[in-house]
């Protein structure tokens, strides 16, 4: 299509429709203010109008004042739809189930009792391993002692007897002999 005598002389862009005609327009305004003109001329809606000038899709905001002169831009509709559809995977073996972090809330308290002096006791003990440093704490397991940063492992000799879980148990043992009553005390025989 040929532009008039007054739009010759003027800045302007070419629109080609969807019809393949070749609209001439002002190069003056926003891409809004075009996609109304063409919305006049063409009855296509301004919110379906797509226009793309060198492979990317203009803006309403964008001005035409930045788009080279005599620019050709593509006018296409908002298509409703997504990629190419694609066939569900089926795997041979179950994935593989990832091992859960047990999450413990005040771990710290673990490690530290505060006894009733107010005296703060260490119940794990720290490894001594250069390469640790201070506040690694070592696993106790029920026959070793064990450093989880350098592997350092501690071996017991009485596996499962804490010492001084012994030494309560038997303190608790002799006040509750004490504070028992004798057997067969009570009753004497006729």
């Amino acid at each position: 299509a040929l532009c008039s005598l007054s739009l010759a002389k003027m800045p302007q862009v070419f629109v080609r429709t969807l019809s393949g005609s070749t609209l001439c327009l002002p190069r003056e305004g926003s891409v809004a203010e075009l996609k109304q003109t063409v919305e006049e001329r063409e009855g296509i809606p301004s919110l379906e109008q797509r226009l793309i000038v060198s492979g990317h899709q203009l803006e309403d905001s964008e001005l035409l004042e930045d788009l080279p002169e005599e620019c050709t831009l593509h006018l296409s509709l908002a298509l409703l739809g997504a990629g190419k559809k694609r066939k569900k995977k089926t795997y041979t073996k179950p994935r593989k189930i990832k091992r859960k972090h047990k999450k413990v809330k005040l771990a710290v308290l673990k490690y530290y009792r505060v006894e009733p002096s107010g005296k703060v006791q260490r119940l794990r003990k720290e490894c001594p391993d250069d390469q640790c440093g201070a506040g690694v704490h070592m696993a106790m397991h029920f026959n070793r002692h064990y450093c989880g940063k350098c592997g350092l492992t501690y071996m017991l000799e009485n596996p499962g007897k804490d010492p001084n879980a012994d030494k309560a148990k038997q303190k608790g043992a002799a006040e509750e002999v004490k504070a028992a009553p004798a057997k067969g005390g009570g009753k004497k025989k006729k």
